[in-house]
């Protein structure tokens, strides 16, 4: 009754509650002028470090604060080419935001044959014949063919005001013709995130749009009906984009995806409402039926995916959980627009449709094709689901620092460039407190080089000794190795850091830095995320219970038709590609159960109404096929159809968002109108 009054109150001063909201909205309009962007593996890479990561001599190289920089000439360097180059890495010098320089022009060693331990640079300068001699030597920061080098920067945070007029101004003073000139690391990759999360914000949701409002015309024909629900669209992110920046300051990298799934519920709720054959002549008598019949199961829905969502917060990761709180109350802010633009559709007798003539044909024959083909349709999925099953057990977790990147964007290209060529772009720091005599020094660095890391800088000989002293001030016996490691994954990286440890157990050899404190954290936090998804499967099966009057069979029935797909998604991902579970994937599942969720719930919440209704099951099953799967097989193609512009997204986790949701998306529907009426026939009273 409580509900019938809302419904009521929406109805009678839905144009007062139009105005308001227009004013609320031109409110977040005016917000959006503090429009920011949050790198996110900053932020949690400043959450996670502890102190003893960060305790650290201020002296020493501090491996959160470098980045990489190549150039690439089309001819070997030559003696000239170095003198230049000199001259342009003493004008960076004189940056505020540059504390140091690293690169082959002031790379030291010291002369076995020197009386005295006094540092010389490595690449001799002093003539050509010299820098013939030297050009030879070994160097991790010029390319075997001579034709690239690496520098490296260590930058002072404090005077960083912008990031990008750091990267102009060293591009200015380094770039020339007949020059590449490529970055890596913290400060270029924060700019290319920033830069790619602005422009894909908003070309995926013009896009979404375009994609989602296409669809709907050709369900229903009826401009209205668009109209409402891109204005219903617009209005919710507009609203959630002001809240994220009202609450945290700005919007996370996740929130690329917001926008599709606003036009995902938004349009479902809709299409939900209008797809009605029932006529009333009175139009306040139509508003109110038709919420009778269909909001209980559109509000549950709202609710199971918000919930999804904010599964998220659980999650000890701030980017993610403000993601989860903002995507969850967007989805209750699109059913208040979505209520409410019904009640003006219906006003103004916009809620006729008309679909294509192609689009019934397509809708009936594939509800025809499952019904016919029901005693192949069960074993088929049984089947596949065992072998998924099977498959899973091989299912890893891993990795990568450039897994959030897909392999055909630029900074990808250029980070995977110099992590092959130059040693790696993961900075770790090591340290061994020998605490035995018998400590091997040169057997150690052995290990190091042939487990694929490459010394940067260290103090583990008198000359070497000698050289850190020179370049950071330190004079500490404990033997330090500023190194590089490629990126291979926290799999591999982890078996390696425990190798080494391996080498001598009576001393104290110790990991730290940025690349270290990503591969011990970065499995955890994924299964964390994981564990996200089976709260939020547990919290929406209790919340089924308690909507549907404390049955507990409600549970079952309403989580398992969403937990096959996922398996079935997962199993067959397997199977056809190298998939493993990571940071920027695992989150993804907990997404896509919000979002296929909605269908078996209008599949569950027909039954319950026809068999209220007094209807014999033979009669119930039937009437679900013929109206209730029609309206989830449109809002289906309406989701699948959304998802479809993320694929071209430069960022893996929103591509892959496209792909499992889409999978998961055909093998939910499926078993919603194959299976999940004859279960509900079975075992629900």
């Amino acid at each position: 009754m409580t509900m019938d009054k809302l419904y009521g109150f929406i109805w009678k001063y839905k144009m007062q509650i139009l105005c308001l909201s227009l004013l609320f909205i031109l409110a977040c309009v005016i917000k959006l002028k503090d429009f920011k962007i949050y790198f996110e593996s900053e932020r949690i890479i400043k959450e996670l470090t502890t102190e003893s990561f960060t305790n650290r001599d201020a002296k020493n190289l501090n491996n959160e604060n470098i980045f990489l920089a190549t150039i690439r000439n089309n001819n070997k360097y030559e003696y000239e080419d170095f003198l230049h180059l000199k001259d342009q890495i003493n004008e960076i010098k004189k940056l505020k935001e540059i504390k140091r320089v690293f690169s082959i022009l002031n790379e030291k060693t010291i002369s076995k044959t020197s009386v005295f331990p006094i540092p010389r640079n490595k690449l001799s300068l002093r003539n050509k014949d010299t820098f013939k001699t030297t050009i030879d030597s070994t160097s991790s920061f010029i390319s075997n063919d001579k034709k690239s080098i690496l520098i490296l920067f260590e930058t002072n945070p404090d005077f960083i005001k912008s990031p990008e007029h750091l990267l102009d101004s060293i591009s200015i003073i380094l770039e020339e013709k007949d020059l590449t000139i490529n970055y890596a690391g913290r400060v270029p990759s924060e700019i290319y995130f920033q830069e790619k999360v602005s422009k894909e914000f908003i070309l995926l949701a013009i896009l979404s749009a375009m994609f989602c409002l296409t669809a709907i015309y050709y369900y229903t024909k009826n401009i209205a009906i668009l109209f409402m629900s891109f204005c219903c669209v617009l209005m919710t992110i507009l609203v959630s984009t002001a809240m994220s920046l009202f609450l945290f300051g700005g919007i996370e990298l996740f929130m690329i995806i917001s926008p599709a799934i606003f036009f995902i519920v938004t349009v479902s709720d809709i299409m939900h409402l209008v797809n009605s054959k029932h006529e009333y002549n009175d139009k306040k008598e139509r508003f109110l039926n038709r919420l009778k019949e269909v909001g209980k199961p559109v509000l549950i829905t709202s609710f199971t995916t918000m919930i999804s969502f904010f599964s998220f917060v659980l999650i000890d990761i701030t980017p993610l959980s403000h993601f989860g709180i903002i995507t969850g109350l967007g989805i209750m802010i699109a059913l208040f627009f979505s209520v409410l633009s019904y009640a003006f559709i219906v006003n103004h007798n916009y809620d006729k449709i008309r679909p294509a003539l192609s689009a019934k044909r397509l809708i009936h024959n594939f509800i025809e094709l499952l019904q016919n083909q029901k005693m192949v349709v069960f074993p088929a999925l049984v089947i596949a689901f065992v072998f998924s099953c099977i498959k899973i057990n091989d299912v890893k977790i891993d990795n990568y620092l450039l897994d959030e990147l897909n392999p055909s964007s630029e900074f990808y290209q250029t980070s995977k460039y110099i992590d092959d060529n130059f040693g790696g772009i993961k900075p770790i720091s090591i340290s061994v407190d020998p605490k035995s005599k018998n400590f091997n020094k040169n057997l150690f660095k052995k290990l190091l080089n042939k487990n694929g890391i490459n010394v940067d800088f260290s103090n583990d000989n008198k000359q070497n000794k000698v050289i850190y002293k020179y370049l950071f001030q330190d004079s500490s016996e404990v033997y330090k190795y500023d190194c590089r490691i490629g990126d291979n994954g926290s799999n591999q990286s982890n078996k390696i850091y425990n190798n080494i440890q391996e080498f001598d157990k009576q001393s104290e050899i110790k990991f730290s830095g940025i690349g270290h404190l990503f591969d011990k954290t970065s499995d955890g936090l994924t299964f964390n995320l994981l564990m996200g998804l089976f709260l939020a499967i547990i919290t929406v099966g209790i919340f089924l219970c308690l909507a549907y009057g404390f049955n507990i069979k409600m549970f079952f029935v309403g989580i398992i038709p969403n937990i096959i797909p996922l398996i079935l998604t997962l199993g067959l991902l397997l199977y056809v590609t190298p998939f493993y579970l990571c940071l920027s994937n695992a989150f993804i599942f907990t997404v896509a159960f919000g979002l296929i969720i909605d269908d078996s719930i209008h599949v569950i919440n027909a039954f319950m109404h026809f068999k209220k209704m007094g209807y014999r099951k033979e009669e119930i099953i039937k009437r679900i096929n013929t109206k209730t799967a029609n309206t989830i097989l449109k809002t289906t193609t309406i989701v699948i159809v959304c998802l479809v512009p993320l694929f071209i997204s430069e960022f893996k986790s929103v591509s892959q968002i496209a792909l499992l949701t889409s999978i998961a998306s055909i093998f939910a529907i499926i078993f919603d109108l194959g299976v999940l009426p004859t279960i509900l026939n079975k075992f629900i009273d």
